[in-house]
């Protein structure tokens, strides 16, 4: 079994590792940084640490809107904050019900579950992160 965090965003429903999130929180200012792709935002402030803002829809190709909470993700693995619409829920997955995608233009989901009558598509932040690395060389 796995744990995942659904949340909302741009009219579906994603799925990140819930051991991956150290907090889910509101904000209302970011600080936009110069020569980043489209997606990162820019910085926000937590606890005097900053954190870039990844625009999730945006980089996962689904469109873009303006959200006011973020997915910060554990310090030991990255200092990134996720957007999203809302959170929905936190589940157990069975890893033999979630099912592979096989689109190429999806090369950061790792698959799609079941929730509710409603497909849900696992988020590989992992994967995310290399790509920012790559585009984003200091």
């Amino acid at each position: 079994m796995n744990r995942f965090l659904i949340c909302s965003l741009g009219g579906g429903f994603y799925a990140f590792e819930a051991s991956a999130i150290a907090e889910v929180v509101g904000f209302d200012t970011f600080y936009p940084l110069p020569l980043l792709p489209s997606y990162a935002k820019g910085l926000i402030n937590r606890f005097a640490t900053p954190y870039l803002l990844i625009d999730t829809a945006l980089f996962l190709a689904i469109g873009g809107a303006e959200t006011k909470k973020v997915l910060v993700l554990k310090e030991q693995i990255d200092r990134l904050a996720f957007t999203i619409d809302d959170c929905i829920d936190i589940v157990d997955v069975d890893e033999n019900t979630v099912q592979t995608i096989t689109d190429a233009h999806q090369s950061y989901l790792n698959g799609v579950f079941e929730y509710r009558k409603n497909d849900v598509f696992i988020v590989d932040h992992s994967a995310m992160i290399e790509q920012f690395n790559e585009e984003f060389v200091l």
